[in-house]
């Protein structure tokens, strides 16, 4: 790979859009780490914002004197538009990845076997309808159950079940009116 210089000619505007997607980038891949930071993805960015002083932009950059590296400013981390993309970047994947988890357990409790086209199949089933329920009520349909408890549960979530089942039935026939009957 060559490390050939390249020039961007970019507006004020293009640039801070830049910084924000730098920002967004950098967020993703080192937002969770603690002590194995992509240094070299660290680098870039701060090579990025140390422009930022020179486009007008300043309030998004700061330098750190004893790294020698420039960072995002707490403005930036504090930006709305920043925040309003991270937010729903969070809420978007907090539910896709809540509705596969759930999807791939269930059909791995239900089918042990090797994944393949079928498996697939089912599992974006599971997710679909995960994603109904979630879509509907969030988590407030949502909990946790250990060990014993959850023997008991699955006793009672059935028994329930089954009384449901024959509830509906007798509440799913058809009213007879008297006057059919013949009776008076």
């Amino acid at each position: 790979m060559s490390n050939e210089q390249v020039t961007l000619k970019l507006s004020k505007i293009e640039y801070e859009r830049l910084l924000k997607l730098v920002y967004l980038g950098g967020w993703m891949v080192n937002s969770h780490r603690v002590e194995d930071i992509k240094t070299e993805y660290d680098k870039l960015e701060g090579k990025v914002y140390s422009y930022a002083g020179s486009a007008g932009l300043g309030k998004y950059a700061d330098f750190d004197e004893e790294k020698g590296s420039w960072f995002p400013s707490g403005e930036m981390d504090e930006d709305e538009e920043v925040r309003a993309f991270i937010d729903e970047y969070d809420d978007h994947t907090f539910w896709e990845d809540l509705s596969w988890n759930f999807a791939d357990r269930d059909y791995a409790r239900q089918v042990p076997a090797p994944a393949n086209e079928e498996h697939f199949i089912r599992v974006c089933r599971l997710k679909d309808a995960y994603d109904d329920e979630f879509e509907a009520y969030g988590l407030e349909n949502l909990f946790v159950a250990k060990g014993f408890f959850l023997k008991g549960l699955v006793g009672a979530v059935s028994a329930i079940s089954r009384a449901a089942s024959r509830a509906l039935k007798y509440t799913r026939r058809p009213k007879q009116n008297p006057d059919k009957t013949g009776l008076h």
